[in-house]
Order: C-alpha cells, then sequence, then structure tokens
C-alpha cells in the first residue's frame, strides 16, 4: 500500500482556490493540497516524533512571487517554490532511509509492533524528484492556461495528512 504524505491548505486558502479555478473556466479538483512524500510501499513508522517535527514546521505561508501556472499530464497545477515544504521532503525522505539501515533499540511493545509491521518491505520506490505544486484541475481542449495565471492569493498549509 503506498504512503501519501500531504500538506492541506487552511479552509480560507481552500475557498480561495477554489472560487479562482472556477472563474478561469475550470472544475476544481475534490481537495488542495501538496504532496510532499511519496512511496509504493510504507517504507516510514509515522512515529508521534515525526509526526511532531512535521507539525512543528507549519503553518507554512506560501508567496505568491513564486507561483507559476502549469499543467503535469492532464492536470492544470499551481506550482511555488518554498523552503520549509523542501525542508519536510528532505526530512521525510531522510527518515526513510534511516528507518532502513538503524536498529531501534529503544522501542517496545505496541510502538515496536508498528514500525515491524510498516517494515515489512525493506525496499520501496520512492519518488525522489520533488516539485511543489497543488492540483488544481483537469485540463481539457477548452482550458485556458491564462486564465489560471492570475492567482496571487495567500495560501497557508494548516495540517498535513498520511
Amino acid at each position: 500500500m503506498p504512503l501519501i504524505v500531504s500538506l492541506v491548505p487552511d479552509e480560507e486558502s481552500q475557498d480561495a482556490l477554489r472560487i479562482h479555478v472556477q472563474l478561469a473556466g475550470g472544475i476544481p479538483k475534490d481537495n488542495f493540497h501538496t504532496t510532499v512524500f511519496y512511496a509504493e510501499e510504507s517504507p516510514i513508522y509515522m512515529s508521534p516524533e515525526i509526526r511532531g517535527n512535521v507539525r512543528g514546521m507549519l503553518p507554512i505561508t506560501l508567496n505568491p512571487a513564486t507561483y507559476s501556472v502549469d499543467t503535469f499530464g492532464d492536470i492544470v497545477v499551481l506550482r511555488y517554490e518554498d523552503k520549509t515544504v523542501r525542508e519536510i521532503n528532505a526530512f521525510l525522505i531522510g527518515e526513510a532511509v534511516r528507518q532502513k539501515v538503524v536498529e531501534w533499540p529503544d522501542l517496545t511493545g505496541k510502538r515496536m509492533q508498528e514500525l515491524a509491521l510498516t517494515n515489512r518491505v525493506r525496499t520501496s520506490k520512492v519518488h525522489y524528484t520533488f516539485n511543489p505544486h497543488i492540483s488544481l484541475a483537469i485540463k481539457d481542449k477548452r482550458t485556458n492556461l491564462d486564465r489560471f495565471r492570475h492567482f496571487r492569493g495567500n495560501i497557508r498549509f494548516t495540517e498535513f495528512i498520511y
């Protein structure tokens, strides 16, 4: 089963994105998010400490000056740059590698069982290239990307899901 860790914008940001996509003539995606870690298998034990480290980097407010519109396949995306988002991605990749090569002498009981279940698969394809973006809408032949380029609203990530 894949492991997907995503940052989720707050409701105000979600509403602003939804309105922008509709005004641009698109059909908004169901949920706006940025995937910061994707692995085909579950290579990370998302311990309370790991969750706390990620939570401690939030909230993140994106800089609208970094926004650009692009397409990934048939999806219109809002690309952006943010140092903290990249740090979260690097932290999770590093944690996946660390958990594969170290022992856990301080874990006992239930937490050791959780780790053992998570680490059944010793290797996993992890997507190393990272292009921070938020999927906005499905692109079709009527999509005019220029209409999507004008979004300059603040986007604030306040939570993450996995």
